[in-house]
């Protein structure tokens, strides 16, 4: 299994079968198993390799943007209530 692979793993039991207060299962929301963290690593990884800022209109804020990437980059992912997680 791929590093990236088992971390999504771990990410995923730290919440499986945990219900959040909005009803949805943990397992399933892209906020709480995860998923959102890594999808904007990965996006994050294709927009320096492409040099995407080349390409973009001109009076898109680009250095805000990768701001934004960065910030996302670094959330925690839930833990679960049951696994010490934050309560709402």
């Amino acid at each position: 299994m791929k590093n990236a692979e088992v971390r999504e793993v771990k990410l995923l039991d730290n919440v499986r079968n945990q219900i959040a207060f909005c009803e949805i299962l943990f397992g399933s929301c892209l906020t709480g198993n995860g998923v959102v963290i890594e999808l904007t690593k990965k996006y994050g990884e294709d927009v320096s390799s492409y040099n995407l800022e080349r390409y973009i209109p001109k009076d898109f804020n680009f250095l805000e943007f990768k701001k934004g990437l960065a910030s996302v980059q670094k959330m925690n992912a839930y833990q679960g209530c049951r696994k010490g997680g934050w309560h709402l």
